[in-house]
């Protein structure tokens, strides 16, 4: 296994990246110049490195996955990644391995990992003409598209949304006290990346109802933030937002639709009990998997995390948990 720069992965595989995930676009890797590449044979793996005053850390950006674009079997990615936990640590680049990002979903985990089962839900655009995406949703989702497209409804695209979209993203995610995206990163991405981003929302009669923001490329597109009002013909239109943009992602040659996230434990009577059923409606598959982390360097984490709680203790802030510690210790559904 070896690492590789950003520049010398695009160097090796010059133009032949567009199956592969956006996070392996020339693009983005431009963008995110901390991206590094592990590589063993025809397998990739993109990871960040960063520290702080006490650590060194690693994040993958994505589950390993094959030069054509193809994802490995269970047994071939518990092979990669036991040997890319163990190059990590014997190189010193990081004390410890941080969850990945919820949209990269492992198939299995390290033996030493602590880990916890997490899905997501997608929708099949290979496979599917437009009718045949609106015909598999619920029934009551047609009839909001259907009957959204019989307004005075106006679809939007590019940066000069960003400001009525993020207004509006700001109290979408108040209301269910999840984290905001700022005006600076998205600028950045939306302008950096004009064939891998997408922002899009929907008036009706000259009112935004709601937006979503998108990454992509050929091998998928990833729904990233949200945007919307709580009326009815809002909640209609963010359907319609929705189906909008899978067509234009099949268009591209996309090939799924991933609405990014899906808690395996009992969310019932919770507010994510009602955004993944707002996910699962659209005739989108739900696929499970694992996200996983590991100290590497056990003391120094350990003494790290006491010297932190101690810190928030004393400011009367709260100790940060990730996924990972809010389900390991509910029973998971699988």
């Amino acid at each position: 296994m070896k690492l590789l720069k950003a520049e010398e992965f695009l160097s090796m595989r010059a133009n032949d990246i567009d199956a592969l995930p956006f996070c392996f676009q020339k693009d983005y890797l431009k963008l995110n110049k901390d991206t590094l590449i592990l590589q063993k044979n025809n397998i990739f793996a993109p990871i960040k490195l960063s520290k702080n005053k006490f650590l060194n850390i690693t994040q993958f950006q994505f589950p390993p996955i094959k030069n054509d674009g193809g994802m490995l079997k269970e047994s071939e990615e518990i092979v990669f990644c036991e040997e890319a936990v163990q190059f990590i640590s014997e190189s010193k680049l990081a004390h410890r391995i941080i969850q990945p990002k919820n949209y990269a979903l492992f198939k299995t985990k390290p033996e030493k990992s602590v880990s916890c089962a997490f899905g997501t839900y997608k929708v099949d655009l290979e496979n599917k003409n437009n009718e045949q995406l609106l015909e598999n949703m619920r029934i009551k989702y047609r009839y909001a598209i259907r009957q959204t497209q019989k307004l005075n409804v106006e679809l939007k695209f590019g940066i000069l949304e960003l400001k009525p979209f993020l207004e509006l993203h700001t109290e979408t995610m108040d209301r269910t006290n999840a984290h905001k995206e700022n005006h600076d990163s998205l600028t950045k991405e939306l302008t950096a990346l004009p064939n891998n981003s997408m922002l899009a929302t929907v008036y009706i009669d000259n009112k935004i109802q709601c937006g979503a923001y998108i990454v992509y490329s050929k091998f998928g597109a990833y729904y990233f933030h949200a945007a919307s009002i709580t009326t009815q013909e809002g909640s209609a239109a963010n359907k319609y937002l929705h189906y909008k943009i899978m067509c234009l992602m099949r268009e591209k040659g996309v090939k799924q639709y991933d609405f990014v996230g899906a808690r395996l434990s009992d969310i019932s009577g919770t507010k994510l009990e009602g955004i993944q059923n707002f996910k699962k409606r659209f005739g989108s598959e739900l696929v499970k998997g694992y996200l996983w982390k590991i100290d590497l360097d056990k003391t120094k984490c350990k003494t790290y995390d006491n010297l932190l709680k101690i810190k928030c203790k004393l400011k009367g802030t709260k100790f940060p948990i990730d996924i990972i510690d809010q389900e390991k210790n509910k029973n998971i559904v699988l």
